[in-house]
C-alpha cells in the first residue's frame, strides 16, 4: 500500500533532500569563520546571502536532478528506490508531485 501524500512543506523538503543541509552549511560557515579571522571583521549580510545562495543552489540542483532522472526513467528502474540516501526523493515516482510542479518549486 502506498503511503499517504505528505503536506506541501514536508513534500518540498523531501523533494529537495533537505536532510543534506549540513553538507551545504558547513563549508559556508567555515568560510565565514576563516574570513572573519583573516579580516578581523564580519558582515552578517554577506554571510546570510552566502548561506541563502548556497542553500538555494544545492537544493535546486537536487530538485532538477530528480526531475531529469524521473523523465529519463532512472528513478523508476533504480534498485535503490527505497533507500533514504540513493535513488532520488521518490516524490515524482510516487506521483505526489508532477515534474512541472517540482521545477516550479
Amino acid at each position: 500500500m502506498e503511503p499517504e501524500r505528505p503536506a506541501l512543506v514536508p513534500l518540498v523538503l523531501r523533494l529537495s533532500r533537505s536532510q543534506y543541509t549540513p553538507v551545504i552549511l558547513i563549508p559556508v560557515v567555515l568560510g565565514g569563520v576563516l574570513a572573519w579571522e583573516a579580516e578581523g571583521r564580519f558582515s552578517w549580510l554577506r554571510f546570510a546571502l552566502a548561506v541563502l545562495g548556497s542553500f538555494s543552489a544545492h537544493l535546486g540542483a537536487n530538485t532538477v536532478n530528480d526531475v531529469y532522472d524521473y523523465r529519463a526513467g532512472t528513478d523508476q528502474a533504480s534498485e535503490t528506490r527505497d533507500s533514504k540516501d540513493f535513488g532520488g526523493s521518490d516524490v515524482l515516482v510516487r506521483g505526489w508531485m508532477t515534474p512541472r510542479a517540482a521545477l516550479f518549486v
